[in-house]
């Protein structure tokens, strides 16, 4: 038996006030592309 577990601490609520919606952009931009 194998178990591997990846912690990652990135996501919206480890954004900074300044920050606030990068993540979802990210995730949006990572996954559907761009025209552009």
């Amino acid at each position: 038996v194998a178990y591997l577990r990846l912690v990652i601490r990135a996501g919206s609520l480890q954004e900074d006030d300044d920050q606030q919606g990068l993540a979802h952009f990210v995730e949006h931009m990572a996954f559907n592309g761009s025209a552009n």
